[in-house]
C-alpha cells in the first residue's frame, strides 16, 4: 500500500478560492445545494473539476491553499484544516444533497444513532461531481493522514471497503426495517396461521422504500404481486438486498 502511495505521488498544489458568503446564504435560507455551487464543498468540487487536477490531488504535502473571497489572510495550514472540518459538517447537513440521516437517526432509536447514510436520489450531473471529489477529498486524507470528520453508518463503510453488508449492518441504520424483515424470514416459526397473515402484517406487496423514501419494485410486476405467507421469506430477502445495495451506484462515483 505504502509502495502505491510513493509510486503515485505528485508534488503541485492548486488553490481553492471559496466565497464564504454564498454558504452562509444557503444556510440562512435553509435550502438544500442540490447543483452544488454555494456551500464550500460544492464550489470546491466545480474548481477541481475545472482544473482537472486530479493529479494535483496526489500530493503528499497541501494538495491545495485555501482562500475566501474578501477576506485577508495567507493559508500556512489553518485555513486548509479548517475547509476540511467545514466539509465534513456540510456533508453531514441538509444544505448538501449526498448523505441523509438514517431512519435510527431520525426516529432516534436502535443503534449508532447518530450516523448518516448515501441518499439513494437521482444521480445528476452535479451529484455525480460532489461524489468524485468526496472521492479526492477521501484520498487526499489517506495520503496525508488528514482526519475527515464523517460519521457514516455501517452500510457505507463496508461497501466503500469492498465488505459484504449484512442484516446487522442494516439495523444499525433502520432497526424497524431489520427487525420486521427478521421476523418476516422466519415466520413459519412465530406459529401463526396462513389466513392470520395479512391482519398481522398487513396488505404487502413485492415493493418497498428505499432510504429516499421511494417506492422500489422488488420484482416485475411487484405493485401487483401480494405477498403470502409462504412467499414472506423471499419478500424479505430481497428487501434486504435491496436496502444493502442500493447505495453501489453512489458508491461507485465516489471510488
Amino acid at each position: 500500500f505504502n509502495q502505491i502511495l510513493k509510486e503515485t505521488t505528485t508534488g503541485t498544489q492548486m488553490e481553492l478560492i471559496l466565497d464564504r458568503s454564498k454558504k452562509s446564504e444557503c444556510e440562512q435560507a435553509n435550502s438544500c445545494d442540490s447543483e452544488g455551487v454555494h456551500m464550500l464543498f460544492g464550489q470546491a468540487s466545480i474548481a477541481v473539476a475545472e482544473a482537472k487536477a486530479f493529479m494535483t490531488l496526489r500530493s503528499s504535502e497541501r494538495p491545495f491553499s485555501v482562500k475566501y473571497v474578501d477576506e485577508a489572510g495567507v493559508d500556512a495550514g489553518g485555513l486548509y484544516r479548517d475547509f476540511i472540518d467545514s466539509c465534513g459538517a456540510e456533508l453531514m447537513s441538509p444544505q448538501l444533497p449526498l448523505f441523509v440521516p438514517t431512519p435510527n437517526q431520525q426516529s432516534n432509536s436502535g443503534t449508532c444513532r447518530e450516523a448518516w447514510q448515501l441518499h439513494a436520489g437521482p444521480l445528476t450531473p452535479p451529484v455525480r461531481r460532489m461524489l468524485t471529489f468526496l472521492g479526492q477529498v477521501m484520498g487526499i486524507c489517506i495520503r496525508r493522514g488528514d482526519m475527515l470528520p464523517l460519521c457514516l453508518s455501517q452500510v457505507c463503510w463496508k461497501l466503500l471497503c469492498h465488505q459484504k453488508p449484512v442484516l446487522e449492518d442494516l439495523a444499525s441504520e433502520d432497526e424497524a426495517t431489520a427487525s420486521s424483515m427478521s421476523r418476516l424470514m422466519n415466520v413459519a416459526e412465530l406459529g401463526i396461521a396462513a389466513e392470520d397473515f395479512e391482519d398481522i402484517f398487513g396488505s404487502l406487496r413485492f415493493v418497498y422504500h428505499n432510504s429516499a423514501q421511494e417506492e422500489v419494485p422488488l420484482c416485475e410486476g411487484g405493485a401487483e404481486r401480494v405477498v403470502t405467507m409462504s412467499e414472506a421469506p423471499e419478500f424479505a430477502r430481497l428487501v434486504i438486498a435491496m436496502r444493502l445495495h442500493e447505495a453501489e451506484p453512489i458508491i461507485a462515483c465516489i471510488r
